[in-house]
Formats: C-alpha cells, structure tokens, sequence
C-alpha cells in the first residue's frame, strides 16, 4: 500500500513507466545534440511521464522524478548542454522561464491534489468498512474477509458467532446509551483476548464474528471468551450492568465451503446456545442436525418474506356454526396457504408460521393477512350481506406491537367491512407473555368494535387468574380436549370447566375439530355455543367459500 493510501501499483507499470522515461530523456538528448528547433518542445515527453509519476505513484517517488527532470531541464537548457543553445536575449530567456516554472509547478498540484483525494477516498473507505463506535471493523470487513479467507490456501478455521443474551433488556431497562457503553465494553474484552491473526468485527447492534485458525484449542478459547463477557461489570449511574453471551462455532475449509453456508451455520449454531440458556458455547459441524433445522427455519423466514412481497398467499375460510340457533348468516376462520414457487400444492400454515415467530415476521404477517382479507371484500361487497363474523389469527408478537391498533383503525376506516365483523383469534400462551401489553392492545382495538377470541383455550396455563385481565368474547375450547371428549373423562371434564367458565364470564365458546355428528351432539347438550371442524366443512379457497351454500347449523345437533 501506498503509505496506507490507495492501490499499489504493479510492479509491471513501474517498468513500463521506467522504460519509457529512458526512451524519452535519449529523445530528448538526442534532439538538442542535433541541434534541432523542436528540442524543447521535444521535452514535454519526460515532463507526460512525470505526470503520469504523479497521478499514479507514492507523492514522493513523483516529487523525485520532478525535481530531477525540472533541475535537469534547467541545467541542459541554461547552460547550453548536449547541443542546446543558451538564451541570449531576455525574451528567451522569459520563455525558458516560464517553461520552466510549469515543467516544475504543474506535476507538484498535480501529486499534491492526487494525494489529497487518496487520503479522503481511503478515510471514506476505512470508515465504510469499520464500525465507528467500537472501530472494529463492520459486517462489510467481515463478508470481506470471511470471502477472502475462503478463497485461500489455507487449512481449516473456525467462525465464532458472538451474540450477547437478553441484551434488550438493557436498552429497555437503562437506555440505549447504557446499550451502547456496554457493546463497547463487550467489544473491549473479545479484543483484549484476541491471537495474532485472528479476526474480530462487529455484524450486528450486539453481534460480533471472530474468524480463528483450527489449532485444536478453539473450544477452550470460546470458552474463555464466555467466561469474559459474564465477568464483565460495568456501572451505569446507579446500577451495574452485566449480561452474558451465546457463541455458536462454525468449522470450515479454505477453498471448499460456501460463504452462505458457513455464515448461516454459525448464525443457527449461536441461536442453538440461545435456547439452550445462553451462555455456552454450540460447535456445529457440516451434519448438526439441530443447527440444519434452524438453518432451515431461517430460510423459510426468507421464503416467508419473499411470498409477502410477491402476495403468493391464499386466503381460505371454515365455517364456525352455532350448535342452538341459526340465523343464516356466514361466521368463518380465514386460514392462510402459501403457494410455493415451483410447487404443485399449497403450503400450511404449520409449515412457516413458526419461522414467522421465530424471527419476528408475525407482524407484518398478520397485517397482511388483514389487509388482504379486507380487500377481498372491498373487491366482492355484494357478500357482506351474508357476513356476521370474520375470525383473523393474530401471533403473540403483534399482541406487544403498540401500532397495530392504529393499522386496524386506518384500515377499517377505509374499508366496507364493519370493525364489528372481525374478530381476532389469540393464542392463550401468547397473551400471557406480556399481560400487560396484550391487555392495553386487546382494550385498544376492542374500542373500535372488533372482538377478540382466546384460541387453544384450557392448554397453556393451569391457572385462570389471568382472564380477569383480558377482555376477549370467546374461548376456543383446544382441539385435544374435543377429539377425547368420547373416551376421556378429564377431557370432558376440562370442556365442562371451560363452558361453566364462560357462563359466568358471559364469554361464548367455541369448539374446534369437531369432526364426528357425535361430537356435535355431545358437545351441544354441554352447552358449547358453536362448533369448527371437518364434520361441518372443510376450509375452502374464500372466493369457493362463498359460491358455496352456508353449512346448516341447525341440523348439526340433529
């Protein structure tokens, strides 16, 4: 490097340029010892070179080759050398001069002003590949030299996949300033443990990537750096701050492994530590098959995101019927299908739905979902005279997303389906995450007339307490405790329970995978309000849904 600065040239230029100055100084000799007119016309051919030194070479091997050539000029030209005549009047002399002044001036602005925009392409350069808070070098660096590091000769090393645990927690709970002072603390201490050659850069807000060399020793050494950052302790105001960190390990060759693949494996090895506890270590070979399935999920939450840009969903309906009255009117679940590029068939929501969770895609989902099914309707009104009920499945990270209730309000203010119609179905693990913030969302959204239902009632928690928190207006009783309500006294005990719940909470309910005339029975003479499931129909692409008859609820409980 050029004094750190730009691009070396290759040594075949510096001959080249060397060769050609030779060739243009004899020119130039040979022309004045021949006493030509053009002799000093003929020395614009060493002066291009040195231009060429300036705008190309280090500032002072161009500086040398212009002093030389400028003096050099003056000597011959001055002291009539080689044939050359000396100026004899003061106008020759003026013009000499004058050359002169330029042949010596022009190629110093020129290096200077050369070296001046290498100096601020490489400050521009350094800054685009380093991260400005710890200086470490960024996710750039990193992808650059992981990619480099690949393409070697070398043997095998180990990418280490650093992310600190519950570090929300401390941007929520002190601020992200006491974020920041804690990733840089972070960063301090992977530096301090640092070997020669290994690399270290920061990918993330609270992620680092380290890439070592396989010495044999690499698990003792991430072990240590878990032990580090447990032990770091810093004070923030009035409190110590402390956390720890997963580190998920990904061995590669040199010269035979893919960038993606390694990145990925390391990432899904980290996110193994993660649910393990934290705080450890996860080494992922090639064949880790719980790491391929995290690779995998990740990949579905790609796959996820793409089929949302592109609307590769389909929207499908399943009625929901009262088991004692019937007033004629559709009350139906919208179930989600995802068509696959390349695949015959559609895809379940069991299928990528969990990717949604995992990786946070559950909100922009679930707005999806609603705003595709309001614009089915607002494409097909004539139907909304056969609508009372439209159920919406929301994910556990949309009940903590403080702006979906505005989204529902912008959304239905524009829409010809009433907030009445819609109901959205919540998972009862999910609601008691954050019981708080589900209950603020739930009260929100309910004030502009939707309801809510609480769906795989009875399974998530032993105790109730929580239900006097949540204001919802069904519980779906879970499918399990409906398809063992013939065989299984606790099931129908536990249905039982849920349906005396519901009286005194005046809260209806509905069961699910009701799939026998039995079934439909048994559960009406219990006192269950409605019923969902195969015995009553089968979830149909929405557009079929409504070319179709409504199921006769009334000749359900026969």
């Amino acid at each position: 490097m050029e004094a750190g600065i730009g691009v070396e040239p290759r040594r075949s230029e510096y001959l080249l340029w060397a060769a050609a100055l030779t060739g243009s100084l004899s020119v130039f000799w040979f022309s004045g010892s021949m006493q030509s007119h053009f002799a000093l016309a003929v020395a614009c051919l060493p002066l291009s070179l040195v231009v060429w030194a300036a705008l190309r070479f280090h500032p002072a091997l161009a500086l040398t080759a212009n002093a030389i050539f400028s003096i050099g000029l003056a000597t011959i030209a001055a002291l009539g050398l080689g044939g050359f005549q000396a100026p004899k009047s003061l106008a020759e002399t003026a013009a000499l001069t004058c050359f002169l002044i330029i042949a010596a001036v022009v190629p110093q602005i020129l290096t200077a002003a050369n070296y001046q925009l290498r100096v601020a392409s490489h400050r521009q350069v350094k800054r685009s590949r380093h991260d400005p808070m710890t200086r470490l070098p960024n996710r750039l660096a990193f992808e650059h030299g992981l990619r480099a590091r690949l393409r070697g000769p070398e043997g095998r090393a180990v990418l280490l996949y650093v992310d600190l645990d519950q570090f929300k927690v401390i941007n929520d709970s002190l601020s992200h300033a006491a974020g920041d002072a804690f990733v840089l603390g972070a960063a301090g201490v992977l530096q301090s443990r640092l070997k020669p050659g290994q690399f270290l850069a920061r990918i993330g807000g609270d992620e680092f990537a380290l890439i070592v060399e396989d010495d044999g020793h690499v698990p003792a050494f991430a072990e240590g750096l878990v032990e580090a950052v447990a032990a770091l302790r810093l004070p923030w105001q009035d409190q110590v701050m402390t956390t720890t960190a997963s580190i998920g390990a990904a061995p590669f060759e040199a010269d035979g492994s893919d960038f993606g693949e390694v990145l990925a494996r390391g990432d899904a090895a980290c996110q193994s530590a993660k649910d393990q506890g934290g705080n450890r270590l996860h080494w992922s070979e090639a064949t880790d098959e719980g790491v391929i399935e995290k690779r995998n999920a990740m990949r579905w939450a790609v796959r996820l995101a793409s089929a949302i840009d592109e609307d590769r969903f389909q929207l499908h309906c399943q009625s929901i019927v009262p088991l004692r009255a019937d007033h004629g009117l559709r009350r139906f679940e919208v179930l989600l299908r995802m068509r696959e590029e390349g695949a015959s068939g559609l895809l379940m929501p069991g299928q990528f739905v969990p990717a949604a969770e995992r990786f946070n895609l559950g909100p922009r989902l679930d707005r999806y979902v609603l705003d595709r099914t309001l614009r089915w309707f607002e494409a097909s009104p004539s139907v909304l005279a056969e609508v009372q009920h439209v159920s919406v499945n929301l994910s556990a990270a949309t009940l903590t997303d403080e702006g979906f209730p505005d989204f529902v309000r912008r959304r239905l203010a524009d829409s010809v389906l009433k907030a009445e119609c819609l109901c959205f179905e919540i998972t009862e693990t999910s609601a008691v995450r954050d019981l708080a913030k589900a209950a603020r969302m739930i009260d929100r959204v309910r004030e502009l007339g939707a309801r809510f239902a609480l769906d795989d009632f009875g399974t998530g928690f032993c105790s109730f307490a929580y239900l006097a928190s949540l204001r919802v207006d069904y519980f779906k009783i879970d499918g399990s405790f409906v398809r063992d309500l013939g065989h299984s006294p606790l099931a129908l005990s536990i249905v039982r329970s849920i349906v005396d719940i519901g009286k005194v909470t005046n809260t209806l309910t509905v069961a699910e995978c009701v799939e026998t005339t039995a079934l439909r029975a048994k559960l009406g003479a219990l006192g269950v309000d409605f019923a969902q499931g195969y015995a009553i129909d089968r979830p149909r692409e929405i557009s079929e849904y409504f070319s179709a008859p409504p199921p006769d609820s009334v000749a359900l409980v026969g």
